[in-house]
């Protein structure tokens, strides 16, 4: 008992020392924090008698509470923090007022009046929680789970009490460590508009198509325009099945699972540029494309227009709704992964090495990340055209193994990352790879994937053939 007793004391002692360390290496961090810094330069500007300390008290009481007790006290690196934050807050306010009513400018000291007459400081990191939430909701990532009562979704309160479930394509939000992870998701048919929520952006689209068709329809003859509306007809009926946005995430994922792998990495890296420095316009890199890339391109704006429509109707902050879609990285890349030489490379970028580097590193991460994400097998009713999904599935197996097979290609010096792909233990990629093959030529060639009950229920269990 003795010799137990000292061992626990001694592990005991070793937690105590090791907590130790951590709190003192939390206070030193504290300590030479950049607002603790301010805050002492501040409080040693202001000691003494001259004009420029007393301007600065005079300062920091105006910015203090009417009626506070420690207008003399020293200034706080807390005080500092509220402050930032404040004027964070304030600027997204600003930023809400004027989407909310554009034509008008707003009125900085209406604003100022009505911040200042709070009676205490309002953050509303909570709002932009909620936000965030209600679009990984309609995006298929985040299931509400039954509750016991109803919930007012337009009460902030009530909603502390809804519980979700997270999906496949949540999960994989989750793992990726994008500026726009959601955005990155949906750009390879990963996630899509399951709760319809930009069915005014498809009531937009639909006018705009009839008013072309009347505006059109006096330079076709009469047997043309009922020939044309049968064809528009029988096409509505066909994709009257599906919603516009799972239409539109199948299409992507038909035309995205036709690249190879280095067209594959040139697009992922489309998403994660930072932006390039070539000379070349938009248009110009557009028409650089294959006709399939550009039916990708294409496709991916459609994607993003209504990304962007639902981001804004939740009233998500302007700083976490960035998207974008860079052409310019997208021959470099490309040829990169196809094998092509450093030199060659060069050539192609017009940029400096540095630059050049930075770009295949951030594409080569990108295609880590999305290669690394948890796999999922095929299942008989994706892309079948039928069903009607309701949450997304996250990132499609084929896109999936695309994205390791570029990663390789372009894990060469001087570009090399150390740690490309995790161990796996739920994979046998040498049993799968065969019939995945097989389901992406399918899935390039027609558009329906059709299954037997038998291959449902196994989906990637080989045949005997």
């Amino acid at each position: 008992l003795k010799e137990l007793f000292s061992s626990d004391e001694e592990e005991m002692s070793s937690e105590l020392e090791t907590q130790r360390k951590r709190l003192a290496k939390s206070e030193r961090d504290v300590a030479e924090h950049i607002f603790e810094r301010i805050a002492t330069a501040a409080n040693n500007a202001m000691k003494g008698s001259s004009l420029e300390a007393d301007v600065l008290r005079a300062v920091l009481a105006s910015t203090r509470r009417e009626g506070s007790t420690n207008n003399d006290a020293p200034l706080t690196a807390e005080e500092l923090t509220k402050f930032a934050k404040s004027g964070v807050v304030m600027n997204r306010k600003r930023r809400k007022m004027k989407d909310g009513n554009p034509k008008n400018k707003v009125n900085t000291a209406a604003l100022m009046e009505q911040i200042e007459s709070l009676e205490s400081y309002q953050d509303d990191s909570w709002d932009d929680m909620l936000a965030l939430t209600d679009v990984l909701e309609a995006f298929g990532c985040l299931t509400r789970v039954s509750d016991s009562v109803d919930v007012d979704s337009d009460n902030k309160n009530d909603r502390e009490s809804v519980m979700y479930d997270v999906t496949q394509a949540g999960i994989n939000i989750g793992m990726l460590g994008f500026e726009n992870s959601l955005w990155c998701l949906v750009a390879i048919g990963g996630a899509w508009d399951v709760a319809n929520a930009s069915y005014q952006l498809d009531e937009f689209r639909s006018s705009w198509e009839d008013f072309n068709d009347e505006y059109l329809v006096d330079a076709i003859n009469e047997d043309d325009i009922s020939q044309n509306a049968a064809d528009s007809q029988q096409k509505k009926d066909k994709n009257n099945k599906l919603p516009k946005p799972q239409q539109e995430v199948e299409i992507l994922l038909s035309l995205l699972c036709s690249l190879s792998p280095s067209e594959l990495a040139g697009y992922v890296s489309c998403l994660v540029s930072e932006g390039s420095r070539s000379s070349a316009s938009i248009v110009e890199s557009f028409q650089t494309l294959s006709p399939t890339m550009q039916q990708v391109v294409q496709s991916t704006l459609s994607s993003m227009e209504r990304l962007l429509e639902v981001q804004k109707k939740c009233s998500v902050d302007e700083s976490s709704v960035k998207c974008q879609l860079e052409l310019g990285t997208f021959e470099v890349v490309a040829e990169w992964a196809s094998g092509c030489s450093w030199n060659e490379a060069l050539e192609i970028s017009g940029s400096a090495p540095g630059d050049l580097i930075r770009t295949l590193n951030r594409a080569l991460d990108a295609l880590r990340q999305l290669g690394n994400l948890p796999y999922v097998p095929i299942r008989g009713t994706d892309l079948d055209g039928v069903t009607v999904h309701e949450t997304s599935r996250g990132i499609h197996p084929i896109i999936r193994k695309m994205c390791r097979e570029a990663a390789i290609a372009m894990d060469r010096y001087p570009v090399k990352d150390p740690l490309l792909f995790d161990s796996e233990e739920g994979e046998d990629t040498s049993e799968n790879d065969d019939e995945e093959q097989d389901i992406s030529d399918d899935l390039i060639n027609s558009e329906e994937i059709v299954y037997t009950e038998e291959e449902q229920s196994k989906p990637y269990e080989k045949s005997s053939e």
